[in-house]
C-alpha cells in the first residue's frame, strides 16, 4: 500500500529526520522506501567512519588495508550500495553485534522520536477497534557513504 503523504507528514518526516540526526550524528538521511499495511520501510544513510567513531568500534580490515577512497568506491560500485545490516563496516569479531538486534535497537529509537511528533504529522494505518495506529518504522536498507577527508578511527584495547 503506497500513498501520498500530506504536507503535514512529510513536515514530520523531515522532524523525524533532524532529531535522528542530532541523536546519531551518522545518519545523513532518512527517506521512505515503501509504506505497507503495518510498517514505513526507511532506507537510512550512514557515513561510515562516524558510525565507527559513534560506537567506538574498528573498521573492518578489509576496509581499513585499501583506505577510504577506495572503500568509497566500494560502496558506489559493488552489491553492498544497499544492505540491510551494518556488520561489514566492522571488525570482522564485532559482526554478530551489528546485525538484527542493532536494527530493532535503531526502529525503537525511530519510533520513539515518530510517536512523540503529532498524530496529523504521521502516517497512520486504517482505524483498528475505534482507534488510530500509528504505523511502526522499520530500517530496511542502508546506504553507506564515505567522507574521504575523514579518517578510520583508531583503537586500543584496554
Amino acid at each position: 500500500m503506497n500513498m501520498e503523504l500530506t504536507q503535514k507528514q512529510e513536515r514530520g518526516f523531515e522532524l523525524l529526520t533532524k532529531a535522528l540526526k542530532k541523536k546519531l550524528p551518522y545518519i545523513t538521511f532518512i527517506k521512505i522506501d515503501q509504506i505497507g499495511k503495518y510498517h514505513i520501510w526507511i532506507k537510512m544513510g550512514v557515513e561510515m567512519t562516524r558510525f565507527l567513531k559513534y560506537y567506538k568500534v574498528p573498521g573492518s580490515e578489509f576496509h581499513i588495508s585499501r583506505g577510504l577512497k577506495s572503500t568509497k568506491r566500494y560502496f558506489e560500485e559493488h552489491h553492498y550500495d544497499d544492505i540491510a545490516y551494518m556488520f561489514p563496516i566492522v571488525r570482522e569479531d564485532l559482526l554478530d553485534d551489528f546485525t538484527s538486534e542493532f536494527n530493532f535497537k535503531l526502529d525503537d529509537i525511530m519510533n520513539g522520536l515518530y510517536r512523540a511528533l503529532p498524530e496529523e504529522y504521521r502516517v497512520n494505518e486504517e482505524e483498528f477497534q475505534g482507534e488510530i495506529k500509528a504505523k511502526d518504522l522499520r530500517v530496511y536498507k542502508y546506504k553507506i557513504e564515505v567522507d574521504v577527508n575523514g579518517e578510520f578511527p583508531t583503537h586500543t584495547e584496554s
